[in-house]
C-alpha cells in the first residue's frame, strides 16, 4: 500500500514540473522519481536499534520505544494530512474514517505510554 502511494506522489511532483504542458515524462523517467521519493522517504524514517542482541527486558522497551516511534509519526502525518484538507472534504465519510483512524493511533500511544 505504501509502495502505490510513493508512485503516486512521484507523478504528481513529475506533472508539476511541467506547468505549462502535461506530464509526458517515459517510464523511466518515473521510475527515477519514484526511486528518488522512496529514498527519501526511507531516509526521514527513525533507524532501528540492534534491538536482536540485546537483553530481554532492554529488548522489549526498545521495541515498544521504537513502536511509539513509528506510530507517533504515522499520527503527525495523519494529522497534518487531515488539517490542509479543505472544510468540504472534512465533512466527507472518507474524513470522518481517517479522524476515527487517527483517534485509535492516539489511544495506541497512549497504551504505549503506560507500558514503557
Amino acid at each position: 500500500m505504501r509502495l502505490g502511494v510513493v508512485e503516486d506522489v512521484a507523478v504528481l511532483e513529475v506533472g508539476r514540473a511541467d506547468s505549462c504542458m502535461p506530464a509526458r515524462d517515459t517510464s523511466e523517467q518515473i521510475g527515477r522519481n519514484v526511486h528518488k521519493v522512496r529514498q527519501s522517504y526511507a531516509k526521514s524514517l527513525p533507524g532501528l536499534a540492534p534491538i536482536p542482541t540485546m537483553p530481554s527486558k532492554r529488548r522489549w522497551d526498545a521495541l515498544i520505544e521504537h513502536a511509539h516511534s513509528l506510530l507517533g509519526t504515522a499520527h503527525d502525518e495523519m494529522t497534518c494530512c487531515y488539517g490542509e484538507r479543505s472544510e468540504d472534504w472534512q465533512e466527507t465519510d472518507n474524513a470522518q474514517e481517517l479522524q476515527c483512524r487517527i483517534d485509535s493511533i492516539q489511544e495506541t500511544l497512549k497504551t504505549l505510554e503506560n507500558a514503557r
